[in-house]
Protein backbone atom coordinates (compact mmCIF):
# COMPACT_ATOMS: atom_id res chain seq x y z
CA UNK A 1 0.00 0.00 0.00
CA UNK A 2 1.28 3.44 -0.92
CA UNK A 3 1.64 6.13 1.75
CA UNK A 4 0.25 8.74 -0.69
CA UNK A 5 -3.44 8.62 0.24
CA UNK A 6 -5.70 10.64 -2.09
CA UNK A 7 -9.16 9.60 -0.86
CA UNK A 8 -10.93 7.53 1.77
CA UNK A 9 -14.50 6.26 1.43
CA UNK A 10 -16.66 4.07 3.68
CA UNK A 11 -19.23 1.92 1.86
CA UNK A 12 -22.63 0.75 3.13
CA UNK A 13 -21.09 -2.44 4.57
CA UNK A 14 -18.48 -0.55 6.63
CA UNK A 15 -15.51 -1.32 4.37
CA UNK A 16 -12.96 1.48 4.03
CA UNK A 17 -11.80 2.08 0.45
CA UNK A 18 -8.46 3.88 0.36
CA UNK A 19 -7.30 5.43 -2.91
CA UNK A 20 -3.56 5.90 -3.37
CA UNK A 21 -1.05 6.72 -6.09
CA UNK A 22 -0.44 2.99 -6.54
CA UNK A 23 -3.95 1.59 -6.53
CA UNK A 24 -6.98 0.96 -4.39
CA UNK A 25 -7.09 -0.73 -0.99
CA UNK A 26 -10.07 -2.14 0.86
CA UNK A 27 -9.86 -2.41 4.63
CA UNK A 28 -12.33 -5.02 5.81
CA UNK A 29 -12.40 -6.75 9.17
CA UNK A 30 -8.70 -6.17 9.91
CA UNK A 31 -7.69 -7.28 6.43
CA UNK A 32 -6.38 -5.07 3.63
CA UNK A 33 -6.89 -6.12 0.02
CA UNK A 34 -4.91 -4.23 -2.63
CA UNK A 35 -6.24 -3.72 -6.17
CA UNK A 36 -4.54 -2.31 -9.26
CA UNK A 37 -4.87 -2.12 -13.04
CA UNK A 38 -4.12 -5.85 -13.11
CA UNK A 39 -7.47 -6.34 -11.34
CA UNK A 40 -9.38 -4.18 -13.84
CA UNK A 41 -8.96 -0.61 -12.56
CA UNK A 42 -8.70 2.05 -15.29
CA UNK A 43 -5.45 3.28 -13.66
CA UNK A 44 -3.57 3.01 -10.37
CA UNK A 45 -3.77 6.70 -9.38
CA UNK A 46 -7.09 6.76 -7.51
CA UNK A 47 -9.02 9.91 -6.62
CA UNK A 48 -12.77 10.02 -5.88
CA UNK A 49 -14.78 7.00 -4.73
CA UNK A 50 -18.57 6.85 -4.60
CA UNK A 51 -21.16 4.15 -3.94
CA UNK A 52 -24.44 4.17 -5.84
CA UNK A 53 -27.78 2.95 -4.54
CA UNK A 54 -27.32 -0.46 -6.18
CA UNK A 55 -24.21 -0.96 -4.03
CA UNK A 56 -21.70 -0.56 -6.87
CA UNK A 57 -18.49 1.27 -5.98
CA UNK A 58 -17.34 3.85 -8.58
CA UNK A 59 -13.64 4.70 -8.66
CA UNK A 60 -12.20 7.72 -10.44
CA UNK A 61 -8.58 7.67 -11.59
CA UNK A 62 -6.04 9.47 -13.78
CA UNK A 63 -7.22 7.58 -16.85
CA UNK A 64 -10.96 7.24 -16.38
CA UNK A 65 -13.51 5.49 -14.21
CA UNK A 66 -14.05 1.94 -12.97
CA UNK A 67 -16.93 0.17 -11.25
CA UNK A 68 -16.59 -2.54 -8.62
CA UNK A 69 -19.62 -4.79 -8.26
CA UNK A 70 -20.05 -8.40 -7.22
CA UNK A 71 -16.29 -8.82 -6.74
CA UNK A 72 -15.37 -7.61 -10.24
CA UNK A 73 -13.92 -4.39 -11.63
CA UNK A 74 -15.18 -3.01 -14.96
CA UNK A 75 -13.59 -0.09 -16.82
CA UNK A 76 -16.28 2.37 -17.97
CA UNK A 77 -13.87 5.04 -19.29
CA UNK A 78 -14.57 4.39 -22.96
CA UNK A 79 -18.33 3.92 -22.43
CA UNK A 80 -18.60 7.33 -20.75
CA UNK A 81 -16.21 9.11 -23.15
CA UNK A 82 -13.61 9.64 -20.44
CA UNK A 83 -10.63 7.64 -21.69
CA UNK A 84 -7.39 9.21 -20.49
CA UNK A 85 -9.22 11.87 -18.46
CA UNK A 86 -8.38 12.47 -14.81
CA UNK A 87 -11.67 11.83 -13.00
CA UNK A 88 -11.63 14.16 -10.00
CA UNK A 89 -15.19 14.11 -8.61
CA UNK A 90 -18.13 11.69 -8.30
CA UNK A 91 -21.60 12.05 -6.81
CA UNK A 92 -24.88 10.18 -6.99
CA UNK A 93 -27.83 12.58 -6.78
CA UNK A 94 -31.22 11.98 -5.15
CA UNK A 95 -32.74 10.81 -8.43
CA UNK A 96 -30.05 8.15 -8.89
CA UNK A 97 -27.95 9.93 -11.52
CA UNK A 98 -24.21 9.43 -11.26
CA UNK A 99 -22.32 12.69 -11.87
CA UNK A 100 -18.70 12.42 -13.03
CA UNK A 101 -16.29 15.32 -13.49
CA UNK A 102 -12.69 15.63 -14.69
CA UNK A 103 -9.70 17.88 -14.45
CA UNK A 104 -10.27 18.98 -18.08
CA UNK A 105 -13.86 20.16 -17.62
CA UNK A 106 -15.65 17.04 -18.82
CA UNK A 107 -18.90 16.51 -16.90
CA UNK A 108 -21.18 13.49 -17.37
CA UNK A 109 -24.57 12.61 -15.96
CA UNK A 110 -25.37 8.89 -16.12
CA UNK A 111 -29.00 7.94 -15.50
CA UNK A 112 -30.70 4.71 -16.44
CA UNK A 113 -27.99 3.88 -18.99
CA UNK A 114 -28.32 7.29 -20.69
CA UNK A 115 -25.20 9.46 -20.81
CA UNK A 116 -25.56 13.24 -20.93
CA UNK A 117 -22.38 15.26 -21.57
CA UNK A 118 -22.10 18.87 -20.42
CA UNK A 119 -18.83 19.53 -22.24
CA UNK A 120 -20.31 22.42 -24.23
CA UNK A 121 -21.52 24.29 -21.16
CA UNK A 122 -19.28 27.36 -21.01
CA UNK A 123 -18.67 27.29 -17.22
CA UNK A 124 -17.17 23.78 -17.43
CA UNK A 125 -14.90 24.36 -20.45
CA UNK A 126 -11.19 24.29 -19.57
CA UNK A 127 -12.07 24.03 -15.89
CA UNK A 128 -11.08 21.47 -13.27
CA UNK A 129 -13.90 20.15 -11.08
CA UNK A 130 -12.62 19.07 -7.66
CA UNK A 131 -15.86 18.30 -5.82
CA UNK A 132 -19.56 17.62 -6.43
CA UNK A 133 -22.20 17.85 -3.72
CA UNK A 134 -26.01 17.87 -3.69
CA UNK A 135 -27.67 19.96 -0.98
CA UNK A 136 -31.02 19.35 0.76
CA UNK A 137 -32.87 21.47 -1.82
CA UNK A 138 -31.54 19.30 -4.66
CA UNK A 139 -29.06 21.84 -6.03
CA UNK A 140 -25.84 20.29 -7.33
CA UNK A 141 -22.68 22.19 -6.40
CA UNK A 142 -19.42 21.83 -8.33
CA UNK A 143 -16.25 23.09 -6.68
CA UNK A 144 -13.86 24.02 -9.49
CA UNK A 145 -10.45 25.50 -10.06
CA UNK A 146 -12.12 28.78 -11.07
CA UNK A 147 -14.98 29.02 -8.57
CA UNK A 148 -18.30 27.45 -7.66
CA UNK A 149 -20.87 26.21 -10.17
CA UNK A 150 -24.38 25.14 -9.27
CA UNK A 151 -26.97 23.29 -11.31
CA UNK A 152 -30.50 23.82 -10.11
CA UNK A 153 -33.71 22.28 -11.39
CA UNK A 154 -35.62 24.67 -9.13
CA UNK A 155 -34.65 27.93 -7.38
CA UNK A 156 -32.10 27.37 -4.63
CA UNK A 157 -32.90 28.88 -1.22
CA UNK A 158 -29.16 29.53 -0.81
CA UNK A 159 -29.04 31.70 -3.93
CA UNK A 160 -32.38 33.46 -3.78
CA UNK A 161 -34.54 34.16 -6.81
CA UNK A 162 -32.11 36.33 -8.80
CA UNK A 163 -29.92 33.53 -10.19
CA UNK A 164 -31.25 33.30 -13.73
CA UNK A 165 -33.19 30.14 -12.92
CA UNK A 166 -35.14 28.72 -15.85
CA UNK A 167 -37.61 25.85 -16.11
CA UNK A 168 -34.87 23.41 -17.14
CA UNK A 169 -31.34 23.17 -15.82
CA UNK A 170 -29.85 26.46 -14.79
CA UNK A 171 -26.06 26.82 -14.58
CA UNK A 172 -24.84 29.54 -12.22
CA UNK A 173 -21.15 30.41 -11.89
CA UNK A 174 -19.96 32.06 -8.67
CA UNK A 175 -16.60 33.43 -7.63
CA UNK A 176 -16.16 32.90 -3.89
CA UNK A 177 -16.05 36.22 -2.08
CA UNK A 178 -17.31 38.14 -5.12
CA UNK A 179 -20.90 36.98 -5.61
CA UNK A 180 -23.63 39.05 -3.98
CA UNK A 181 -27.28 38.07 -3.79
CA UNK A 182 -30.24 40.17 -2.89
Amino acid sequence: MSNQISTIFEDHEGNLWIGTSKGLNRLRERMITAYSQKDGLAANNIYPICQDRSGAIWIGSWKGISRYQDGTFSDYSKTFGLENYNVTALCEDREGSLWIATWGGKVRQIRGGKITAYDDVEVFKDNAVHAIYQDRAGTLWFGTHNGLICIATEPSPLLGKKTGYQARLSFVFLKIGVARFG
